[in-house]
Formats: structure tokens, C-alpha cells, sequence
């Protein structure tokens, strides 16, 4: 048998500076060597995608409670709603059961946003340490957040919502207007939990948070169209309707149902039938706004969410990650950087 090689005094030296991991490596054949990632590199954009809904997924299947507490509240408040407002008629007292039911349901669903607050509150550390280390781009963990909550927590909802109430109030039940009725409150309830997710990112604590986006909704609440007339506001004032989610799913959903219905004008005296137009000029609608209170709701769904992942973004470059960074000998990621969520 031959004797093993003599083994240098500079490679004894070197084996002993070595961490075990980095021996590990070392004794890898060059097949399994190729496989590796370097430590300053991120995964590729499909595995990093696949493996964040993974996890989220597994998140919500280990703690349901807050999607069971969703699709239970909005059970409930559906049936309760059917049962209030069932069957309502088709004059003065079925047309302001309507409305009212229209505002109560965007006020619902508003507030119920709230609790995309903490989808980044409760994650905020444990997110930037894995940031820090490169585990995953900024944009792909907000895209894995955002769609599963706006997926589960937003859209099923209110589908579900909107299956209990529709037909047992009595809405009108051709397919373009049950079309519109679930789309503009799926779009709605995104929009709202996106204007959550954009004040949760850069607020310092939950309770601050909740304040800011309860004042927020209420602001748009106010010039909505239910509670102030377009009309009756003041000049300087008015443009602020225009950035209410509020605005446009009152238009929509409330100019869906009316424009074009039969009303029983059936007060003061007088007993005659008007067109539902009449009333949507009170409230300075037109069912000729349809197609653009879509798109502008889809358009500041789109927008918060966008605002919400360059803010998350401008956090994870904030001082205390970028000085880790530093300390670990790392090389310093910029803002811009990390907003190109596609490189590697």
C-alpha cells in the first residue's frame, strides 16, 4: 500500500483557518459545487415566488384563525343584512334602503381592511433579518404578501358577502349587473386593504397605524357621495372626492342598481312612476361613469399597492439594515437597487 501524500505545512495552516461549513464545501465534488448559490446572490425569481407563497400558505393553514374571523364576520353580517333589508321594494323607501345598504356595505369592508396592518407589523423584524441576509428580493415577498391577503382576506369575503345578500335583498338580476355588484366590491375591499398596507409600512407601531388609516377612511367616507353632495361642496374642497375609494364603489354600486329602474315616487301627495335617473342626478351620478369609476378604482388599487412596495422597499435600505450589512463586510445595497426586484 502506498504511503498517503506528505501534506505541506501551508496546507495544515490553511485547513485550520477554515470553518467547518466552509470544509464541507471543500470535499463537494465539482457537480455538486456548480449547484450552489454564492451567500451575496438571491434564488432564482420563480423558486424565491414559489417558495414565499409556500410559506405564507403554510403560515395560514398553521394559524387560521384570522381567515376563519373574515369569512365568519362576513357571513354573519350578510345574513343579518338579507334579513334587514330583504325584498325591498321598488319606491322612495326601497331606493333609500339601497342606498343605505350600499353605504353600510363599503363602510363594512373598509374598516375590516384594518387588519392588513398586521401583515407587516408582526413580520417587520423577522423581515428585515431575512433581508439583510439576502434570503429574498423586497419584491417578491411583497407580492407573495399582497396577493394571498388580497386573495383570501378581500376578494373570498366578499364573494361570499355578496352571494348571501344579493338576490335575498332583491338586486336587479341580469348578468352585467351582478357582473359589476362583485366586482366593484372585490375591488373596493382591495383597494382599502392596500391604503392599510401602505400607512402599516412606514408606521412605527400597530396602534399608530390603526389611528392613521381609521382617519383616512373617514376622510373619504366624507366626500364618498352619501354624506356631502358633490354640489354642496366647496370648490377648493371637491377635487378630494376624486381620491376617495368611497366615491367611486357609491357611484358604482348604487348607479348599477338605479339607472334605468321604475320608481314609485309615492310622497307629498303624489303617486307616479319616475326613472331611477332622476334620483342619481340628485346625487350628481350618471350612469355614463361607469367604465371610468372602474378603471379608477382598479388604477388606485394598483397605485397603493405600488406606493406600499417602494416604501417597504425604502425601509429595507434604512440605516440600522445597511450598517449590518456593512459590519458583516457585505456589500452596501442601494435604494434603486432594491427596487429592481428582478435581478439577481
Amino acid at each position: 500500500v502506498p504511503p498517503p501524500p506528505r501534506r505541506s505545512r501551508h496546507a495544515f495552516d490553511v485547513d485550520s483557518t477554515l470553518t467547518p461549513s466552509s470544509k464541507a464545501v471543500l470535499d463537494l465534488s465539482p457537480r455538486r459545487k456548480g449547484t450552489l448559490v454564492a451567500a451575496d446572490s438571491h434564488q432564482p425569481l420563480d423558486r424565491e415566488l414559489a417558495i414565499l407563497f409556500w410559506r405564507t400558505w403554510t403560515d395560514i393553514l398553521r394559524h387560521p384563525a384570522l381567515l376563519k374571523l373574515h369569512v365568519a364576520v362576513s357571513l354573519l353580517v350578510g345574513a343579518a343584512g338579507a334579513i334587514i333589508f330583504q325584498n325591498v321594494p321598488d319606491d322612495l323607501s326601497g331606493l333609500q334602503n339601497r342606498a343605505g345598504f350600499i353605504f353600510f356595505t363599503l363602510t363594512f369592508f373598509a374598516f375590516g381592511s384594518l387588519t392588513s396592518i398586521d401583515l407587516f407589523i408582526s413580520e417587520r423584524s423577522v423581515c428585515t433579518r431575512e433581508l439583510q441576509g439576502n434570503y429574498y428580493r423586497v419584491g417578491t415577498y411583497f407580492f407573495a404578501k399582497a396577493l394571498l391577503d388580497g386573495l383570501l382576506l378581500r376578494v373570498l369575503p366578499a364573494v361570499l358577502y355578496g352571494l348571501i345578500v344579493y338576490w335575498s335583498i332583491g338586486f336587479r338580476n341580469t348578468p352585467s349587473h351582478v357582473c359589476v355588484f362583485f366586482a366593484t366590491l372585490s375591488l373596493f375591499n382591495l383597494a382599502a386593504g392596500a391604503l392599510s398596507m401602505v400607512i402599516a409600512t412606514v408606521s412605527p407601531t400597530a396602534g399608530f397605524a390603526s389611528l392613521t388609516t381609521i382617519v383616512a377612511l373617514l376622510v373619504g367616507l366624507l366626500f364618498g357621495g352619501f354624506l356631502a353632495n358633490a354640489d354642496a361642496l366647496p370648490v377648493w374642497l371637491s377635487w378630494l372626492q376624486y381620491c376617495s375609494i368611497f366615491f367611486y364603489g357609491f357611484e358604482l354600486l348604487f348607479t348599477n342598481e338605479v339607472s334605468g329602474l321604475e320608481v314609485n315616487f309615492n310622497a307629498a301627495g303624489l303617486d307616479v312612476d319616475v326613472k331611477g335617473d332622476l334620483f342619481l342626478d340628485t346625487f350628481n351620478f350618471s350612469a355614463d361613469d361607469l367604465s371610468r369609476d372602474i378603471v379608477a378604482l382598479f388604477s388606485l388599487y394598483i397605485g397603493l399597492l405600488f406606493v406600499a412596495y417602494v416604501l417597504l422597499a425604502f425601509k429595507s435600505c434604512s440605516a440600522d439594515v445597511t450598517l449590518a450589512a456593512e459590519a458583516e463586510g457585505k456589500k452596501k445595497k442601494g435604494f434603486f437597487s432594491r427596487l429592481a426586484f428582478w435581478k439577481k
